[in-house]
């Protein structure tokens, strides 16, 4: 009898929550050419975390474009001045291709192409930043990541008397990425 109720708080505790993963159906999901479409789909697969934010922009003030990254993990300062920036300052004549995009204006060492929603959920817990842009069915994965770090430091606000005088001092936003 013992047993059995060992073996059921076994089999109860090893299950994985099916909530935060999304249904294979939206994972394995090819991404669509149109960008609403895959913005809806990206919000509905991450809309339980906070920490994920979207910004959406214009390419030359044509192209509808936009940066998806999680906060505490992705470099937002290399976001602005390595992507944002000269997208938005781009002067396009005729319709940009992904690959041209890459080749001229983005200026970040690692960059790699996705094509499922699968794959742009990994990137993104991963640090790295999605780029998506209207009329294609590709993504890019911006090699942005920053890991904070964590320093030992004495706490000001717990100090005692017989305790160990180091701690980790750091933001919430830090501390939950």
């Amino acid at each position: 009898m013992i047993k059995y109720f060992i073996k059921l708080l076994l089999t109860k505790h090893t299950q994985v929550p099916t909530q935060q993963q999304p249904p294979d159906n939206e994972q394995k999901q090819p991404l669509f050419p149109n960008l609403q479409q895959n913005e809806d789909m990206l919000r509905s697969i991450f809309s339980n975390c906070s920490d994920v934010i979207l910004r959406s922009f214009l390419i030359d003030g044509k192209t509808k474009a936009f940066i998806m990254y999680t906060e505490g993990l992705a470099d937002a300062d290399g976001i602005d001045e390595y992507v944002i920036t000269p997208l938005m300052r781009e002067e396009a004549r005729e319709f940009i291709e992904i690959r041209q995009l890459i080749e001229r204006k983005i200026s970040v060492s690692r960059v790699n192409e996705f094509h499922t929603f699968s794959t742009c959920s990994e990137y993104l817990s991963s640090g790295n930043p999605i780029l998506l842009l209207d009329n294609e069915a590709i993504g890019l994965a911006l090699g942005l990541c920053k890991w904070e770090k964590r320093a030992i430091d004495e706490p000001s606000a717990e100090v005692g008397i017989h305790s160990p005088r180091e701690g980790f001092t750091e933001s919430l936003r830090t501390s939950t990425s």
